[in-house]
Order: C-alpha cells, then sequence, then structure tokens
C-alpha cells in the first residue's frame, strides 16, 4: 500500500523523508525519480532513503498500491486516490520564493517570479495545491507545517510515529547545516523570514490578494493590506496564462472527441473479434467428432500392436519347436544309418555263423522292428515338420495383414493431428485478437479517462484565473487604444507612415515592387558570376534544377557577414528532426542552430516520446537546446522562442521539424538578408515558394515554412502579435473583423485556394496573424532566389496533411519524406 508524502514544491517533503528515514528507518520513493537533483548526489540520496523504481511511474504505482507492504511516496501532484497521506504545507510566500530560486537553479525555461505567482508552472498554483488536497478536512491525512518541522521536531516526530503506529527508533536530530553541507543548492536557508524578504512588494501583495481565501483557512498572518493597484500592474504579467489556460482547455476537448472515438472504434473491433471468436468455436466443437474418432483410433491401434507382439511371441515359439524336432530328425537318421552299418554286420555275422541261424533270425527280426518303428517315428516327424511350416505361413499371412491394418490407423492418425493443429492455430489466432481488441479498448478508455482529467482540471484552473484576473485585466486593456495611437504618432513623425485624408494611417513613400517572373511555368534565365550576391539578386532561377545548376548556385562560395541564428522548433517527430539536423550539420548550420521541444503536458507516455526526440537532438552538435518542462502549446513557445532568439541574434532562420534546408540553406537566407536588410517596405525572406501568379521578387504575403528577418523588422512586428496573442477570443475576432479591410484583403489574398482570411476569422494562428500584421503596414515578402526549403509534412506522420496530390501542388507545393534527399 501507498502513504503519500505530498506538499507543494519547496515546503518542506525532502526534509520529511530525511526525517523518516532517521527516525523510523523507513525509506521513500518519488513519483519523479528526482533524477536531476537527489539521485544525482549519491550521498544526499543516502541521507533522504531515497529508492529507485524500474519501469514507467503508472507501473510502479500498480505495483506499490497493490503491495501488503507499507510504502512512502513523494508527490506534487493533486490526489490520485484517498490512501493515506502526510501533507506538509508552508507559508505560500516562503514557498513561492523558494520554488522560483530552486527553478532558476536546476531548471533551463527561465520562469518568471510572477510564472510561479500565476501558477504558470509546472505544478500550478500554491492556493490551487491546498484547496485540492483540503489536508484539514481529508480523510486519513495528516497536516504538518514547514514550520513546525524546523522549530519543534520531537513533537513533529511524536505526531508522525502516531499517524503511521511505530515508534521513533531514536530522537537525536538532523542538523540543518549538515544538510546544507550535503546539497548546497537544495537546502538554501532553512527559514521563512529570508524568502518573505527577497519577495518584490508587487509579489508580496499578489500572493495575499490572489491566496487570501487559503491563507485565511490555514491560519497564516500576513497582516499587510496589498496595494490593490501595484497588484493590478503586476498581473499584466498573468495575462498570458488566462490565454493559455484557454487553450489548453480546448485543447483538451479536442483529444477528449479523439478518444471518444477512438473508444468506439475500439468497441467495433471487439465486436467483430468476438464474432471471430464464435465463429472459431462453433469449428472447434464441429471437430470434436473427429476427435472421438482419433481416440478410438488410437485404442484399435493399441490393441492391433499388442495382438502382433503376441504372434511374434507365438511364432517365434514355433521356430523353436521346429528347430528342436529338425534335430531331432537328423538324429534319428544318424540312427537308422547306424542300424543299416549293424544289419550288414549282421549279415555278415549271419553267413559266419550258419550254426546259430535261429538266434541270428530272432535278431534280425528285432532289427527289423526297430527299422520299422525308425521309420514310423521318421513319418511321424516330416507330417509333424509339415504341419509346422503351415502354421508358419498362416501366422505370416497375419502378421502382414496387422501391418497393412497398423499403417491405415497411422495414416488416420496422421490426418486427424493434422485437423487438430489447424483448429488450434485457429483458436490461437482467435484469442490473440481478442486480446489486442480488449488492450485497444483498455488504451482508448485509459486515454479517454485522462482526457477528462486533463479536462478537469484546466476548467478548474481556467475558472480560478478568470476570477482572479478577468476585473484588473480589462481595466489594463483599455488603455490598449490609446498605446497604439500614440506609437502610431511617433511614427507619423518619423517619417515612416502618413495620415491619410479618411484618417487611415498609410505607408510612406511605397515603391513598387520591381516586376520578377516566379510562375510554376518556371523562368530560364541563369546568373552570371558578376551578378552572384551582391545587393540586388539576379532573377529567380526554376525551382527544381538540374545537377548542373546545383553545383552552379548563385549562393556557393558566398560567405555570411553576421552570424544567422536558427530556431528549429520540434516535438515528438524524431525522424523528421534528424533528416533537418543532419542537413544542417553538412552545411556546418550547427553551430547557432537552437532548438525548442514543448513540454509532455504530464503524460509518461508522451514524456518518453520526447526523451526519445531529446536524445535524437542531443546526438548532433547543436547550440542549445530548450525543453519546456510544461506544455506551453506552439503558439505560445513560438513568440516565447523568438523573443529570446533574437536577444541573442541580429539575424534568426526559423524552422519547423518538417522544413527540410538544401545544401545552400544557411548562405542562401544569409546572403537574402543582406539583400533586405536596409529595405524597410521588406519584412521578411522565405525559402518554400508559393508558385502562384505574380510571386516575383517581392511578394505581399507572409510564408511561415521556413523564413528569416532582422531584429530591426521583426521587434515591431513581435509586440503587436504578442497582443494579438493577449487578446481574449471575443476582442481578437472583432480585432480581426476591423483589420481585415478591402485594401488589406486585396494585399494578402494572393494565394488562391490558401486563404489566411479563412483562418483568421476562426481563431489565432501565429502564422495568418503575422501575414495580416504586415499585410496592414504594406509590407512585402521576399522569396529566395533559389528554393531552399521543402516542407516535407505530408503522410501519415503529418498532424495537418494527408499525402494527396492537392498538396504537391501551389500553393502548398509539399513534398513527402522519401523525397527530401533527391532534393538536398
Amino acid at each position: 500500500m501507498i502513504i503519500w508524502l505530498a506538499s507543494y514544491p519547496r515546503s518542506g517533503n525532502t526534509f520529511l523523508r530525511i526525517v523518516l528515514n532517521r527516525f523510523f528507518g523507513a525509506g521513500s520513493y518519488s513519483q519523479y525519480n528526482d533524477e536531476r537533483d537527489i539521485e544525482a548526489n549519491r550521498e544526499f540520496a543516502r541521507l533522504v532513503g531515497h529508492q529507485h523504481y524500474e519501469g514507467s511511474w503508472p507501473e510502479a504505482y500498480d505495483r506499490l498500491s497493490n503491495d501488503q507492504a507499507r510504502h512512502f511516496v513523494k508527490t506534487h501532484d493533486h490526489p490520485a486516490d484517498d490512501a493515506k497521506a502526510i501533507y506538509v504545507v508552508r507559508d505560500p510566500r516562503a514557498a513561492v520564493s523558494s520554488y522560483h530560486a530552486y527553478l532558476r537553479e536546476y531548471g533551463t525555461l527561465g520562469f518568471s517570479l510572477a510564472d510561479v505567482v500565476a501558477g504558470a508552472v509546472t505544478f500550478g498554483r500554491w492556493d490551487h495545491h491546498v484547496r485540492a488536497w483540503s489536508p484539514e478536512r481529508r480523510s486519513n491525512t495528516l497536516l504538518l507545517r514547514y514550520e513546525e518541522l524546523t522549530d519543534d521536531l520531537e513533537k513533529t516526530v511524536r505526531a508522525i510515529g502516531d499517524f503511521i503506529e511505530q515508534e521513533p527508533r531514536s530522537m537525536t536530530g538532523t542538523d540543518f547545516s549538515e544538510l546544507r553541507r550535503v546539497e548546497p543548492r537544495f537546502f538554501r536557508v532553512g527559514s521563512n523570514d529570508p524568502h518573505i524578504k527577497a519577495l518584490p512588494d508587487d509579489a508580496r501583495d499578489s500572493i495575499a490578494a490572489l491566496y487570501k481565501d487559503e491563507i485565511d483557512r490555514l491560519g497564516y498572518s500576513i497582516e499587510a493590506t496589498p496595494d490593490m493597484a501595484r497588484v493590478a500592474s503586476y498581473l499584466a504579467d498573468l495575462a498570458p496564462q488566462l490565454w493559455s489556460s484557454r487553450q489548453h482547455q480546448r485543447t483538451a476537448e479536442m483529444k477528449l472527441d479523439k478518444a471518444g472515438s477512438e473508444l468506439a472504434d475500439a468497441r467495433q473491433r471487439a465486436e467483430q473479434r468476438r464474432l471471430e471468436l464464435e465463429k472459431a468455436n462453433q469449428a472447434l466443437a464441429q471437430l470434436k467428432p473427429f476427435q472421438a474418432q482419433a481416440q478410438s483410433a488410437e485404442r484399435v491401434l493399441h490393441f492391433a500392436k499388442e495382438e502382433l507382439k503376441d504372434v511374434k511371441g507365438r511364432l517365434d515359439a514355433r521356430i523353436s519347436e521346429a528347430t528342436a524336432l529338425a534335430t531331432q530328425l537328423a538324429e534319428v537318421t544318424v540312427s537308422a544309418e547306424r542300424a543299416k552299418d549293424e544289419l550288414a554286420n549282421a549279415r555278415a555275422e549271419l553267413e559266419d555263423r550258419s550254426k546259430n541261424v535261429a538266434g541270428l533270425e530272432e535278431e534280425i527280426r528285432l532289427l527289423h522292428g526297430e527299422l520299422a518303428n525308425a521309420r514310423a517315428e521318421l513319418e511321424d516327424r516330416s507330417k509333424n515338420v509339415a504341419g509346422l511350416e503351415e502354421e508358419i505361413r498362416l501366422l505370416h499371412g497375419e502378421l502382414e495383414d496387422a501391418r497393412q491394418r497398423s499403417s491405415a490407423f497411422q495414416s488416420e492418425r496422421q490426418r486427424i493431428q493434422e485437423a487438430l493443429d489447424e483448429t488450434e492455430r485457429k483458436l490461437k489466432k482467435a484469442y490473440s485478437d481478442r486480446s489486442s481488441a480488449e488492450a485497444e479498448a483498455d488504451i482508448a478508455r485509459r486515454r479517454l479517462s485522462d482526457a477528462q482529467q486533463l479536462l478537469s482540471v484546466y476548467s478548474s484552473e481556467l475558472r480560478h484565473l478568470q476570477v482572479a484576473t478577468e476585473p484588473r485585466l480589462k481595466s489594463l486593456l483599455t488603455l490598449r487604444p490609446l498605446r497604439v495611437v500614440l506609437a502610431q504618432r511617433s511614427r507619423v513623425k518619423r517619417g515612416e507612415i502618413e495620415l491619410g485624408e479618411n484618417g487611415l494611417f498609410l505607408p510612406a513613400n511605397l515603391p513598387e515592387a520591381p516586376p520578377r517572373s516566379m510562375t510554376p511555368a518556371a523562368v530560364t534565365e541563369t546568373a552570371t558570376s558578376e551578378e552572384k550576391i551582391s545587393g540586388n539578386l539576379p532573377p529567380a532561377r526554376p525551382k527544381t534544377l538540374s545537377d548542373e545548376a546545383k553545383e552552379n548556385s548563385v549562393y556557393a562560395g558566398y560567405e555570411p557577414s553576421k552570424p544567422l541564428g536558427v530556431a528549429l522548433f520540434t516535438f515528438d517527430r524524431t525522424e523528421c528532426v534528424r533528416s533537418v539536423l543532419e542537413s544542417l550539420k553538412l552545411q556546418d548550420g550547427l553551430g547557432e542552430c537552437h532548438v525548442w521541444i514543448d513540454g509532455d503536458q504530464g503524460r509518461p507516455a508522451k514524456r518518453k516520446l520526447l526523451d526519445e526526440t531529446e536524445a535524437v537532438v542531443s546526438s548532433y552538435d547543436v547550440k542549445a537546446i530548450h525543453r519546456n518542462r510544461g506544455n506551453y502549446g506552439f503558439r505560445k513557445m513560438i513568440i516565447v522562442a523568438l523573443r529570446r532568439m533574437f536577444e541573442m541574434y541580429d539575424r534568426v532562420l526559423v524552422l519547423e521539424d518538417d522544413c527540410f534546408p538544401t545544401r545552400h540553406c544557411i548562405r542562401g537566407f544569409s546572403a537574402e538578408l543582406d539583400a533586405i536588410e536596409n529595405r524597410d517596405d521588406v519584412f521578411s525572406v522565405y525559402g518554400h515558394p508559393f508558385l502562384v501568379p505574380g510571386e516575383r521578387e517581392l511578394f505581399t504575403r507572409f510564408q511561415g515554412w521556413g523564413w528569416a528577418t532582422t531584429k530591426d523588422k521583426f521587434e515591431p512586428i513581435w509586440q503587436e502579435l504578442l497582443d494579438c496573442y493577449l487578446m481574449s477570443e471575443e476582442e481578437y475576432l472583432r480585432f480581426v473583423d476591423e483589420s481585415l479591410t478591402d485594401d488589406v484583403k486585396k494585399w494578402i489574398e494572393v494565394t488562391p485556394g490558401r486563404s489566411p482570411s479563412d483562418t483568421l476569422k476562426k481563431f489565432f494562428a501565429w502564422d495568418e496573424t503575422v501575414t495580416l500584421l504586415t499585410g496592414k503596414k504594406k509590407l512585402y515578402h521576399r522569396p529566395t532566389t533559389e528554393r531552399l526549403i521543402y516542407n516535407f509534412g505530408l503522410g501519415a506522420g503529418s498532424t495537418h496533411f494527408g499525402d494527396f496530390a492537392h498538396f504537391r501542388k501551389p500553393p502548398f507545393n509539399m513534398v513527402s519524406p522519401e523525397d527530401i534527399w533527391s532534393l538536398y
């Protein structure tokens, strides 16, 4: 059975595990195995009494729950069952401050203090965690306070002993200085006061305002009255979390629908397997008479073998008897020959003894009698031999018949055995299909249960965050139109834009784009050596190059003037990201490559896939790997990641794991950025063309499949993109409706069959929003002179596109994963 050691992070859970190990000799598990901190320090693990489990957590949970022995398990999650628990609570100000320090020390995602206060971290908000456990009301639960663990250890040890029904083996305590010596990064202070003093006033007031109900219920005293104006200002940093929670809710609903469909499919497959099993059982019933016949045939064969054995025994006896009679006959023959010799001798003696005739006649008579007897006995023995020969012949016939019957029985037995083997194979297959169907149904049910739980958690989080932030957020967002007007007025003063007669802002001195043909018919112009990369690039080449054209690329030999940062976004498509990284490696493009991996949503199966993705990325010498602990979602991740990238680089190339770069990609984008760097009317360069009429040296629609820009061009658009992301759904759709004027539609609706307006009117998509924002400013986008990117997101591994001919044509022009290396 399991006894949970539960707490919000940095509330004394590890200290509690040390107390259990020191005073009661009780080791403990962690639901997370603590591989990054406790397991990484052997002396620390020994002090804690840390135990490592093998396999996944769900498997370990089932094994430990069903075991009769007692197992202590650390958790920061919400309750998973009604098992006994020891819950440790700490003053929220100290817990939040300590958790932020821990994330800064061990984490890689750069969470801010505002993220921790808002609960935009792995384990959510402090008050939500306390409310989920409700330790003072939950049955079989011991509530401990961190302050009691550090101030009155003896009393706490006795309370634990009473709860687990075990006497402590000693009362010699653990000094906090010893813990700090073993792991100074983990055990930092051991007291609340330094953490509380380290909090900024706005964070302290926000905690007092947001967590008030749980603070009062647990009896923590926070005397200061929150400055609500300061809280409102601080809560502006929490607005992204509101949007993220809504996005998570919609994602969970979609997953719930998908899980329901999968469950229905699994049930249908299970019904089909059940019908097949019934047919197999019917076939088995039909074969039962053959089984009885086989058993009867085996019995007959057994009797035939016994009879054959008896016949062989009798035959051997007759043969032995015949041999003995033949021996006797030979002896009689010898006796007869001897009698003849004696008769001849007698006749000679008769001639010699003529006087003793009477005696000789009597002797002769006797000899004749013996001779007659010998002849009679010889005839009898001859008749016996003839009878024995006939009996032997009959026995040979019986033996041959028995052998034939045995052969027939063997053939029949083999036929019946083959029928039985075939039936057994069919039964095994039916049982296997049934097991597979049941396993699929179980998986679907578990997915449905996980999606329902995730939806419940996100719904609860959304309700709490809405209640806490909506009034303040509305008051803050009402200032946005004023900010926009002031920013636009500054641009008018600088001469960047003009104020038209109808009051709309217009670009100042917008130059017309020079004509340039990039139609699917393909332009046949070739660049001379003097035209290669100066500032104005030569006309576009055909998008599919011959081998000779590849060797004569306009980018060959070009040396970049500035570093080009590469932002590569991936999730769980390991083979896709491997192909992209391999291409970058072949062109020495890994040195400035940052790989961004989103989180696993708290799902062990997804965490395993992302571990495989990280392992693949780690096998390449990239600049850095940024893996989220929580799941941002792609929209938030790309907004945050691009801000971080432009803090490090003046130029950035943006790739997703289904955007394959050709061998001149790094040189080509660097050359194209040199060409547009000083042009204020061009926002970006893209390497995957639309191949539609009108796509020349400059194009009016943004392309998000492999693109690059500079810091100066990106930062104004980024701020507006973030504003759109922070809007409520109603505000965003109203903004889109107001922005899609006839002029803007004419500017961006240039790719028939792939309309950005259709997407914009339904939901927030980062790339279509960039299309809208740059279209409002009448900004151009430049396709690369040669095609540098191939989107290969077609087929079974794609999240958007099936392998249909429609997507291989303009304006999509996608390829399959099997095609990419022939296009390298």
